[in-house]
């Protein structure tokens, strides 16, 4: 039986966004684009991403706070504690897709009136359950089988360890606690580490 991979290939996740831009509706077009990016670039829950407020976004220095939440515990509604939160830098595709939908958003019914980043079409708060369909129904439209929003947060790993960022940066993005929950995601790179392999052993045999 074949293992069920738990991230997204480069072309998996072209496709997947591909999907969401193709979406006929602005507001919902600009806000998954946007909010997917950020679930992606963050590697964030669909806990952490449904929190995210307006006040939580800083342009002038190119920031937003991020609050990290323990899992969420199965067959439970109730919403997992803060854990702690962090300022990260916002990269200039990420401000160019917080400034369109924001724009857009603002012409919501209602919007004045939530705090949320991410609202419905129809002026509601945006909860995890909502975020998760939208997912997907966008993974179906680009033959993504037994896809799961999760795999955008494994994704980001994968792909930051792949580019070659230290593990304790990777943690810090991830906002996990302890550094083995990161080291999780070195196996998960698979044939790549004999590509790291050949790597240290020129630098070894340069030494010796």
């Amino acid at each position: 039986m074949k293992e069920k991979r738990l991230y997204l290939m480069p072309e998996e996740l072209e496709r997947l966004f591909s999907a969401i831009r193709r979406g006929r509706k602005e507001v919902k077009r600009k806000r998954d684009v946007c909010l997917f990016k950020l679930m992606y670039s963050f590697g964030l829950r669909l806990s952490e991403v449904e929190l995210i407020r307006l006040s939580d976004v800083n342009f002038e220095d190119h920031l937003i706070y991020i609050r990290r939440l323990k899992r969420r515990k199965a067959n439970t509604d109730a919403m997992p504690k803060e854990r702690w939160g962090c300022w990260y830098s916002l990269s200039v595709e990420n401000q160019r897709l917080l400034r369109e939908w924001l724009r857009v958003r603002a012409r919501v019914p209602y919007a004045d009136q939530l705090p949320e980043v991410f609202i419905s079409n129809r002026g509601r708060s945006l909860d995890a359950q909502s975020i998760y369909w939208s997912f997907k129904r966008y993974s179906q439209q680009a033959g993504l089988t037994a896809a799961h929003p999760h795999q955008l947060r494994h994704t980001c790993a994968v792909d930051l360890i792949k580019g070659g960022v230290g593990i304790h940066d990777v943690k810090k993005r991830l906002g996990h606690k302890q550094i083995t929950s990161t080291e999780i995601y070195i196996e998960m790179v698979g044939p790549d580490n004999v590509e790291r392999d050949r790597r240290m052993d020129e630098v070894l045999e340069r030494r010796g």
